[in-house]
């Protein structure tokens, strides 16, 4: 089944208050016009300005981090926290979470002994290599 979008629900509602007789019909009838043509003025201006992906430099310094060695999310936030006042550890697991995605990184969960916590470590992937000589970061072997 495919889901209604609030215009299409207001629209349903709409076809109901024509067929039915209420005192109030008029006002509710107005109403929901009135909101379907709220919804669609949105519609129009969220077109008119173009989304521009605004780069990420604080993916693009989580990523570098995983250059020298396999990192874990609070090692990452230590190290661009210097560069980055406002990086917290949720922003540095989003961005690993779409490196990962992307492909530009792998995620390990690793376990040091037997009653040891486990954590996760990160480490470049071919991709994510492929993308930072590309940058011009790290020289192509």
């Amino acid at each position: 089944m495919m889901k209604l979008t609030k215009k299409d629900k207001y629209g349903m509602l709409l076809e109901i208050l024509v067929e039915v007789e209420l005192a109030d019909k008029d006002m509710l009838v107005e109403f929901v016009q009135g909101e379907v043509s709220a919804i669609e003025r949105k519609a129009e201006k969220a077109k008119e300005r173009p989304r521009a992906k605004k780069e990420d430099v604080l993916k693009a310094a989580v990523l570098g981090t995983l250059l020298t060695k396999p990192q874990t999310g609070s090692d990452i936030l230590a190290i661009v926290k210097n560069d980055f006042e406002d990086a917290t550890q949720a922003k540095v697991t989003a961005r690993l979470t779409s490196l990962v995605k992307e492909g530009h990184a792998v995620k390990e969960n690793v376990k040091l002994s037997e009653n040891a916590q486990k954590f996760i470590d990160y480490t470049f992937s071919d991709k994510g290599k492929e993308l930072m000589v590309a940058a011009g970061v790290v020289p192509a072997n």
